[in-house]
């Protein structure tokens, strides 16, 4: 197919040639349209909101190598518009077909800079010329609020993700109902007043940092009855018990694998002196409680998330590795403390909290996807294999789903009277603020669907704020939380 990407004159960003070289790589025709912006309002917004972004480039040492730094199009302008417009421009680009993202309501960068300033979260919709419901809908997250550079950039990669997919589905999109577009928010504040009231935050929570120690992520658990929250949906009356810690590291991403009927526990330890995840273990026991902690697994990068299962008579751990680009499974030796890398299973991918599940006869991934100057929190994508070991193939609908609230995987999917459940983080606002239980409401090689059936956020009376994963097995749910 032929595209155009329609820009506002003088404004060719770098996210723009990322969509380009995506969508080139899925096997269209991609050129590049500089479209004038006549309105002079619009026009003295833009050129406020360059002035942010420049502001920003000398407050922070931002590095030209981000979302809204400028590039130069292949190809000299041309004003005739073929084939289907991927419309980015602020006004509109006057072509008979085209898709274009709407941010609460608003099309271009201003629109992106209302949904970046707007008290709720954002709000993504992606149109069609010839249809009033949106064909696509998102929650972006913002993982950094405080610099419009990156909160921009996380909302430009989100409409990239969403663009990118409409395009292949043409045609072909589920008929799902939508929510209606919200009225566009036309008076957002203005970019510098914006930036310098982010730079007192910034610099304020610094100085709250200095002065009071960051809260690190902790472990706790507790025997179950019949009374687990994936099954009842309800946080517990019953008290978790804290996994000790000599303050000198923090513990997360508890998975439990039951063994020879032990408990098995393996996570996520973050050593404050080398400020790089390895694996470590401990075993759980319903009288004597937690046995020490050993390290397991420990690799040039950081590692965590440490999802452990069997299969086949070998038993397997799937350790998220973002910061190495690729996914790579281990298999035990000797379990549980000696591993061996068995194959990278997804390379070239900075894939988040990666889960592993055996459904209808097939080997599943779920993962979130971290595009280039995007957010970890926001796009669920799906791969699938015969075996463990492969080949995997990406989803025909990635990404499954664009939304903060329930993306980020958060443990062990489980099956329950013939329905796939999923636990996931509810990471709006920010990263791993609650728990969000979903059900699968279909899953095969063409698409997926999930509801979410409730959240689960601790009481006020534990003093926990941040929950962000939860599993269970061998008669213990162990989850980990800041307070």
């Amino acid at each position: 197919m032929k595209l155009r990407l329609a820009f506002d004159a003088g404004r060719a960003r770098n996210w723009h040639q990322i969509l380009g070289a995506t969508l080139s790589a899925q096997g269209h025709e991609v050129s590049f349209l500089a479209v004038p912006l006549q309105d002079r309002r619009m026009l003295r917004q833009l050129h406020r909101l360059d002035q942010l972004l420049a502001w920003e480039r000398r407050i922070y040492a931002i590095k030209d190598n981000h979302a809204f730094a400028g590039f130069s199009p292949p190809q000299p302008p041309d004003t005739a518009v073929q084939g289907l417009c991927i419309d980015l421009t602020s006004a509109g680009c006057g072509a008979e077909t085209c898709l274009f993202p709407l941010f609460r309501g608003m099309r271009g960068e201003l629109g992106m800079f209302a949904d970046l300033t707007h008290p709720d979260e954002p709000l993504l919709a992606i149109m069609s010329s010839d249809a009033a419901a949106p064909l696509l809908m998102g929650h972006p997250a913002i993982e950094n609020r405080e610099i419009g550079s990156y909160g921009l950039g996380h909302l430009a990669m989100a409409a990239a993700a969403l663009l990118a997919k409409a395009v292949e589905r043409i045609g072909a999109l589920p008929d799902l109902p939508a929510p209606p577009v919200p009225e566009a928010r036309l008076r957002p504040p203005a970019p510098l007043h914006y930036g310098a009231a982010m730079l007192v935050t910034k610099i304020m929570r610094n100085l709250r940092a200095r002065n009071k120690k960051e809260p690190p992520w902790r472990i706790a658990w507790r025997r179950i009855e019949g009374d687990a929250m994936q099954d009842t949906g309800r946080w517990p009356q019953t008290a978790f018990t804290t996994l000790a810690d000599d303050g000198q590291r923090y513990f997360a991403d508890p998975f439990i694998f039951v063994e020879d009927g032990v408990a098995h526990v393996f996570c996520e330890e973050y050593p404050f002196a080398t400020r790089k995840g390895i694996i470590s273990h401990f075993t759980l026991d319903r009288q004597r409680g937690a046995s020490a902690v050993r390290p397991v697994l420990e690799l040039p990068f950081h590692i965590s998330y440490p999802q452990v299962f069997a299969f086949g008579g070998e038993i397997y751990m799937l350790p998220e590795a973002s910061a190495s680009h690729k996914l790579e499974l281990y298999r035990a030796r000797h379990f549980p403390d000696d591993w061996l890398p068995e194959r990278v299973l997804i390379d070239n991918a900075d894939l988040a909290d990666a889960t592993f599940l055996v459904h209808a006869g097939r080997c599943w991934i779920f993962a979130t996807r971290r595009l280039p100057f995007g957010s970890s929190w926001d796009q669920l994508v799906i791969y699938s294999a015969p075996h463990p070991l492969g080949p995997w193939t990406a989803h025909r609908d990635n990404p499954a789903c664009l939304d903060a609230r329930s993306a980020r995987p958060a443990g062990n999917m489980w099956m329950k009277d013939g329905t796939l459940y999923r636990i996931a983080q509810d990471c709006t606002g920010d990263y791993g603020r609650t728990l969000s239980l979903l059900r699968v409401d279909h899953l095969d090689e063409h698409t997926f669907h999930q509801t979410q059936i409730t959240q689960l956020t601790p009481p006020p009376a534990t003093g926990w704020r941040n929950v962000h994963t939860l599993n269970t097995g061998g008669g213990f749910e162990i989850i980990d939380y800041i307070a």
